[in-house]
C-alpha cells in the first residue's frame, strides 16, 4: 500500500486543484482583471487547457482608479471554494449566479444545470462581528483598505457547498438548527428528495472541519490542538456519535 506508481509533470503552472478525470484533469485558474473570476478548465494528461468549461465571478466590489484596470478586487466574504467534483462520467461544478450547480460531461459540454434556488439566512449584528474578525484575521494586509469598501451582505448566500455520493447531492446551507446543519438531499438530475440535519463541528463561524459523508453516514476530522493525535468522529444521522482517534 502507498507505493509510488510516477510523476505527473504539470506543464501549466498556473492551474489550481486539478483533478483526474479519465485520461485528463479538471482544474481552475484564477483571472484577476479586469474582473476576479475562475475559469474553469479540461486539460489534457500533461495539464494543458484543453477546454473552457465556465467562468464565474467571484468579485463583489471593484475599487475604481485613473488606470486602465481597477486597483483591487475583493472577494465576497462569505464565498468559499472553488468547488468542483467528479462523480460517474460528469463534472459538477458550484458557484454559478450563487444558485447552481452546473453538469458537464467528458467532453467538456454542460448536460444539465441544477437550480438550488433555496431561502436565505438572515446575518444578525452579532454574526456580522465575528465574520470580520475572521476575515480581519485572514486578511491582516488587506484590512485597512478592505474595511473602508467592503460591507458583510445583510443574507448568507443560499449554500456553502456540497458532497457528492451514492448517488445523491448533498447541499450545505448556513441554516443552523441548535447544534446541526440544514442540508438539501438532491438526486442527480436535481430533483430535491429531502432536507435534514447533519450535526457539523465548525472551526469558525462558517468553515466546518473537514468531513466526508458516505453510505448514511458522516465522518469528520477535528484538529486537536492539546496533542499530536487527531480524530475522527463517525455519525449516523441521528445524532448518536463514535469517536475514533489516529496517529
Amino acid at each position: 500500500m502507498g507505493d509510488f506508481i510516477k510523476d505527473l509533470r504539470v506543464s501549466d503552472y498556473a492551474a489550481y486543484c486539478l483533478t483526474p478525470f479519465k485520461k485528463r484533469f479538471v482544474g481552475f485558474q484564477v483571472t484577476r482583471f479586469p474582473h476576479w473570476q475562475l475559469d474553469f478548465y479540461l486539460y489534457n494528461g500533461n495539464g494543458r487547457k484543453t477546454k473552457l468549461l465556465c467562468s464565474i465571478n467571484k468579485s463583489i466590489h471593484t475599487e475604481k482608479t485613473l488606470s486602465k484596470g481597477p486597483k483591487m478586487v475583493f472577494l465576497d466574504l462569505l464565498t468559499y471554494g472553488p468547488e468542483l467534483q467528479i462523480y460517474q462520467e460528469n463534472i459538477y461544478i458550484l458557484g454559478r449566479d450563487g444558485r447552481y450547480i452546473d453538469v458537464y460531461n467528458a467532453r467538456g459540454i454542460k448536460v444539465n444545470s441544477i437550480e438550488c434556488d433555496f431561502k436565505r439566512v438572515l446575518i444578525t449584528n452579532r454574526q456580522k462581528e465575528e465574520i470580520w474578525k475572521l476575515y480581519k484575521h485572514n486578511k491582516e494586509g488587506l484590512w485597512q483598505r478592505a474595511k473602508k469598501i467592503i460591507k458583510v451582505p445583510q443574507y448568507f448566500p443560499r449554500y456553502r457547498t456540497f458532497r457528492i455520493t451514492d448517488n445523491k447531492i448533498y447541499v450545505q446551507t448556513f441554516n443552523k438548527i441548535v447544534d446541526d446543519t440544514e442540508f438539501y438531499v438532491l438526486k442527480l438530475n436535481g430533483d430535491l428528495i429531502e432536507k435534514i440535519k447533519i450535526p457539523l463541528i465548525y472551526k469558525n463561524i462558517v468553515t466546518p472541519y473537514p468531513y466526508v459523508i458516505h453510505m448514511g453516514r458522516l465522518f469528520i476530522l477535528k484538529e486537536n490542538q492539546n496533542t499530536v493525535i487527531g480524530s475522527y468522529i463517525i455519525s449516523t444521522f441521528d445524532s448518536i456519535f463514535k469517536h475514533h482517534q489516529f496517529f
